[in-house]
């Protein structure tokens, strides 16, 4: 299980805390007042007060409600939890074959609530202690099934992503070494494995994709090692500045980018296109297209800083302040 995961179901842990809490009191409720030692002390304490014929059916009512409540939230924690941890092991699914899951899950916790009632009754209920064998047996096959389908589902999700990774690899969708844009995030491409896709991002963090994520969500290939896009990048400055000028000092920051040891890419071509005339600047939007694959966010960090050592405070717009007195 990932650490985001183990974070989700911490994170619900904690916020069914309340029912574990209820259960562990009820618990020690029932057994403190229903434990042998306590038993007579407790009945003859009633019988006081309603004698000692009633003080006995009082005793074994009261039994049954507490008995009934454990069975309850001990169901309703099994519920919680396994429906949890189903959809977290169905979440890369896309189907929607998983409702029938679910509701055969909410079968299964009422059973367990059915059947720990039971178990717990016939403590003091001996008669009911054949019921218990009867009830589990009815509900074993429901549980057998929903194993076999939650394993179904997985081996599914296995089978899919082996065979993406054959055609991955037999196909030009996505190759090792390039830049691609998924769920919002530019990631290089490392290594297609047989069920995942090992990737890393602008921070190098590993990132494991599944293979069939490639086939059926839509990803943007910004540029690749075939093809080479702009990486653009919008600034605006003073009306002070003519658009030559503009032109020549980006090409000047080029060629001080491009001067720069140590760099493995290089900019093989810009173009520096008006976008709009706002109220006190030009705004601009430089495209650049990178000598090789890289992160676009990296090549907009190091133009950003040229562009404020450039410009200083001329890439800031004027506001109009209205002071009332």
């Amino acid at each position: 299980m990932s650490d985001s995961n183990i974070n989700r179901l911490s994170e619900h842990m904690r916020r069914m805390k309340f029912v574990f809490v209820r259960l562990l009191v009820i618990c020690i409720l029932l057994v403190g007042i229903y434990s042998h030692p306590l038993e007579k002390s407790f009945t003859e304490l009633l019988s006081l007060a309603v004698g000692p014929i009633a003080a006995e059916y009082l005793y074994l009512l009261l039994f049954v409600p507490l008995g009934i409540l454990v069975a309850y939230f001990a169901s309703r924690i099994y519920v919680d939890l396994s429906s949890f941890i189903i959809s977290l092991s169905l979440s890369k699914l896309k189907v929607r074959s998983s409702s029938p899951i679910f509701l055969l899950n909410k079968i299964l916790g009422f059973g367990l609530l059915i059947i720990t009632a039971i178990w717990i009754l016939s403590s003091k209920f001996p008669f009911l202690t054949q019921y218990v064998e009867a009830v589990m047996a009815s509900f074993s096959g429901l549980f057998s099934l929903l194993v076999t389908l939650v394993v179904a589902m997985q081996m599914k999700e296995i089978g899919g992503n082996f065979i993406a990774g054959i055609i991955l690899r037999a196909s030009d969708v996505v190759n090792e070494g390039e830049y691609v844009r998924l769920d919002k995030e530019y990631v290089r491409i490392e290594k297609i494995g047989s069920t995942y896709t090992n990737a890393v991002n602008i921070l190098d963090e590993r990132i494991f994709i599944p293979n069939l994520k490639f086939l059926t969500d839509n990803f943007r290939k910004p540029y690749s090692k075939q093809n080479l896009e702009y990486v653009d990048l919008r600034f605006s400055v003073s009306y002070e500045y003519p658009m030559k000028q503009v032109e020549q000092d980006v090409s000047g920051l080029v060629n001080q980018y491009n001067q720069t040891p140590n760099l493995n890419v290089k900019i093989k071509d810009f173009t520096v296109v008006t976008i709009d005339l706002a109220a006190y600047s030009v705004i601009y939007e430089l495209r650049l297209k990178p000598s090789a694959p890289i992160f676009p966010e990296a090549i907009r960090s190091d133009f950003r800083r040229l562009l404020h050592e450039k410009y200083g405070k001329d890439l800031a717009t004027p506001m109009m302040l209205n002071i009332r007195k």
